[in-house]
């Protein structure tokens, strides 16, 4: 866009404002930061949010104190207003993310006359799954679960230390009373990382418009704010995922928004680890054991002869396929170390010259590979046959019940 004079008198007036409020003096350094600011967003051009400008990056660097978020804030609000964009901030530290929501944008707002709302945008993961709870309860009521048979549950004799079943009543009680919000940073004491997984879902295991919560889910409630407001303020770890998941999964879409990364210089630390592998072979054949566990439990809720029945054998073959694969592998490795690898496979690494595997272990890992490949197409076939149940409409051969009950279970696979 070209930078219309009302928006420059936007900017400078915002500023001057902010100054005057503040009862500060303009910073040098700070001018020039909102004026490249402006100039590099204002130069961005796009036909049908396709980006027709040349690629480039605007980067600002400047020490500690010299009041590089009211810069940006400053020169991109009024023009991600302008344009009808959303603004989203990218942060790598709970501080800093916890400062611009608390301090930095109630502040530009309070001193300045522009007009913006904002919201803090959190993953799935830090939200309360209603589904996922109403499966803890029911495992703690009936002892055992069919239908659920990857939940555990220590009752601890009723009391309501978390993990029990008095907690999470006392979680859907005050859910469903408005006390409680579904965040779980808003729960008022620190929920373990272990329970609190019990109660909540990802995107491989949410059912989405299926799930008969969706109307009281507590991140979709969320997700309605980020649709509404002029400023959202996320962490890259969010941001890389939703660009991962194809844009606006989470977050608001690409196309719509103008993105500002603070603390950029994390950016490559976490697309790194974001979208780097690990495969943990022992771990994974753990995993193995599981899914044949949690599949054993499933043929009674499927009839005979049926595409999903036959679909859940084929799993089973592919998940020993795969296993053998894995020990092969695992086996080569071991044999072609030279520590004691029971004593220091957690701690050490071991790199091959120039990156590049031994023959054998390559062609033994390309043959994981296929195997793997066969055992993610026939999960996948299962899970797409679970998300028909969902459709009381369609001709499907699982019923409504099932496939609420048993797409999680598979999604999380």
């Amino acid at each position: 866009m070209t930078l219309t004079d009302e928006v420059k008198q936007a900017i400078q007036q915002g500023y001057r404002d902010v100054l005057a409020g503040k009862a500060i003096r303009a910073r040098y350094g700070q001018r020039l930061m909102i004026a490249e600011i402006a100039r590099y967003l204002g130069g961005i051009t796009e036909d049908d949010g396709q980006r027709t400008s040349e690629a480039s990056t605007c980067v600002v660097e400047a020490g500690t104190g010299t009041g590089k978020t009211l810069a940006y804030l400053i020169a991109a609000v009024p023009i991600a207003k302008a344009l009808g964009k959303t603004l989203v901030i990218s942060t790598a530290t709970v501080a800093l993310q916890d400062q611009i929501v608390n301090k930095d944008l109630p502040d530009l707002k309070k001193h300045s006359k522009l007009d913006f709302s904002w919201t803090l945008a959190k993953g799935r993961g830090r939200y309360l799954c209603l589904s996922r709870l109403e499966g803890r309860l029911h495992d703690a009521g009936a002892g055992d679960s069919d239908t659920m048979p990857l939940f555990l549950l220590d009752d601890q004799n009723g009391t309501d230390e978390p993990g029990t079943r008095a907690f999470y009543e006392d979680m859907l009680a005050r859910y469903g009373s408005r006390k409680w919000d579904g965040d779980r940073d808003h729960w008022p004491e620190q929920i373990p990382d272990e329970i609190w997984r019990q109660v909540t879902t990802d995107h491989r295991q949410c059912t989405n418009r299926h799930c008969s919560y969706f109307d009281s889910c507590a991140f979709f409630d969320a997700r309605k704010d980020l649709d509404s407001v002029d400023v959202v303020v996320a962490n890259h770890d969010l941001v890389l995922a939703d660009l991962a998941l194809g844009g606006g999964a989470i977050l608001p879409e690409p196309e719509n928004a103008l993105f500002i990364f603070d603390e950029a210089h994390h950016l490559p630390e976490k697309a790194l680890n974001h979208f780097a592998a690990l495969v943990p072979l022992n771990g994974t054949r753990h995993w193995l054991k599981q899914l044949s566990q949690a599949l054993a439990k499933l043929p009674p809720f499927l009839t005979p002869g049926t595409q999903p029945a036959k679909t859940v054998d084929r799993i089973s073959s592919a998940a020993r396929d795969v296993d053998v694969a894995l020990g092969a592998v695992y086996d080569e490795v071991e044999g072609n170390t030279d520590w004691d690898f029971q004593d220091e496979r957690r701690s050490a690494q071991w790199r091959y010259p120039e990156g590049e595997l031994p023959d054998k272990l390559a062609a033994l890992a390309a043959e994981a590979r296929v195997a793997t490949a066969g055992l993610v197409r026939h999960l996948g076939s299962l899970a797409d046959d679970l998300q028909k149940g969902f459709d009381e409409r369609s001709d499907t051969d699982i019923d409504r019940e099932t496939a609420e009950a048993w797409y999680p279970v598979i999604g999380s696979f």
